[in-house]
C-alpha cells in the first residue's frame, strides 16, 4: 500500500515536469520516455526500501542491497517492476490520449456508437 502511494506521488510530481515534450517526435516517443523514467526511480525506490528492510539479516545496508538480486526478493522486485512498467504504460498512454482529445474524448469515443462500414 505505501508503495502505492510512492509510486502515484512520483507519478503525480513527474507529471507536471515537461520532460521529452516536443511537436517533432512522435508521442509514442514521449511515452516510452515517459514509462521508462517513471520506472527506474520507482524501481531505485523499491530496493532502497527492500534493502533497509533486510539489513539487519545480512548485516549492514550495502550488504543486502548486494544479496538482494540473487535472493527471492530480488525475484519479487523483479516481477513488481514489469507489473509497474505495464502499469505506468497505459498511464502514459492514457495520459498522450487525454491530451490530444481532451478531457472526457476518449470516454465519448468509447460511449458512442460505432460508425457503419462501407462494403465494397
Amino acid at each position: 500500500m505505501v508503495g502505492a502511494l510512492v509510486a502515484a506521488k512520483a507519478v503525480l510530481i513527474l507529471e507536471n515536469i515537461p520532460l521529452f515534450k516536443s511537436k517533432t517526435q512522435p508521442a509514442i516517443v514521449e511515452i516510452l520516455l515517459r514509462t521508462l523514467l517513471y520506472m527506474a526511480g520507482i524501481f531505485i525506490l523499491m530496493v532502497l526500501e527492500k534493502s533497509i528492510e533486510t539489513r539487519h539479516e545480512y548485516g549492514g545496508f550495502m550488504n543486502a542491497m548486494k544479496n538482494l538480486i540473487g535472493s527471492e526478493d530480488g525475484n519479487h522486485l523483479l516481477v513488481n517492476t514489469i507489473c509497474v512498467f505495464g502499469a505506468l504504460f497505459f498511464f502514459n498512454l492514457g495520459s498522450v490520449i487525454k491530451d490530444h482529445l481532451g478531457v472526457g474524448g476518449f470516454l465519448k469515443i468509447l460511449t458512442s456508437p460505432m460508425p457503419l462500414k462501407n462494403k465494397r
